[in-house]
């Protein structure tokens, strides 16, 4: 059986998903806040970190070959810029979870599972077919081990989004990830290109690493897609009931609110499964204990 996975959103999120029936998937490199998110993505923002990857690529994934260093470096451009992401959890209550998205005690979570998402997307009317959903594994300790875990032969450049530093596995997190198709071609064949024209006129002093980001530099390195690409892209929602099984609010949320968000969820045939009793419980067990 397909297990349950819950997502805590703001009314204004809730609301938007039941009147816009779409979905919202972010751009990671710009909109998660962890800057462990995507560790060796983040590198290229700087002109160090830029050639710190090109040097690994080219000497450690791509066999010294040029024409493959670029194509390898390409590929970090298109999970940067052409791949969105969405969070959810595989734990219904956690007191860290719920302060931390609290909204003011207002937070709305979400019920679903793996499948019900994939379906979602499969159905969903847009030409970005392609996505993973992996659950996030808790293995990065310090920035070597950032860039080692996902800089490897035969590693997909988007398991760069799919780990995490120990201090955040209280979330168990679940990942969707989807990736714009037409940007991803656009992107790739203009940077490859863009690059190999401009390696011709590089310092053929410096070292083939050196030479590749004086190619990149020169066409307005590694931001140029940041201010092309759109931060956020939509999944249309064909069927809220299949995708979403139920909707909670805050375990502190007044009784008004249970009862207005009872109503809206009422109002669009969604199953409502009250407030969380992650706080009660703990009264409940002091009241025997006196």
């Amino acid at each position: 059986m397909d297990e349950f996975i819950y997502r805590i959103t703001s009314l204004e999120g809730f609301l938007s998903l039941l009147v816009n029936k779409r979905e919202r998937f972010v751009r990671p490199i710009d909109c998660w806040e962890d800057t462990f998110e995507g560790y060796m993505l983040h590198l290229l923002d700087s002109d160090e970190g830029t050639l710190k990857v090109i040097e690994k690529l080219h000497n450690e994934i791509s066999n010294r070959i040029t024409d493959v260093t670029i194509r390898n470096f390409t590929k970090l451009q298109r999970c940067r810029f052409a791949s969105y992401g969405m969070c959810w959890s595989k734990v219904k209550d956690s007191d860290a979870m719920w302060r931390i998205y609290s909204y003011d005690k207002k937070a709305i979570q979400l019920v679903s599972s793996k499948q019900s998402v994939e379906n979602m997307l499969l159905n969903a009317k847009w030409d970005r077919s392609s996505f993973d959903i992996y659950d996030v594994k808790y293995d990065i300790y310090d920035e070597d081990d950032a860039i080692n875990k996902i800089m490897r032969r035969n590693s997909k450049i988007v398991s760069a989004y799919f780990h995490k530093r120990p201090a955040f596995e209280h979330e168990q997190e679940v990942r969707v990830l989807v990736y714009d198709r037409n940007e991803y071609d656009h992107l790739e064949a203009f940077s490859n290109q863009a690059i190999k024209a401009n390696l011709k006129h590089t310092d053929e002093s410096k070292s083939v690493s050196e030479r590749i980001q004086q190619a990149i530099a020169s066409f307005g390195g590694t931001d140029t897609y940041r201010k092309i690409a759109p931060e956020s892209v939509y999944a249309d929602v064909e069927e809220l009931k299949s995708y979403i099984t139920g909707v909670r609010v805050h375990p502190q949320a007044q009784d008004w609110y249970v009862e207005l968000v009872k109503k809206i969820c009422e109002s669009y045939g969604l199953a409502f499964e009250g407030k969380s009793d992650l706080y009660r419980e703990v009264v409940k067990y002091k009241e025997q204990s006196i």
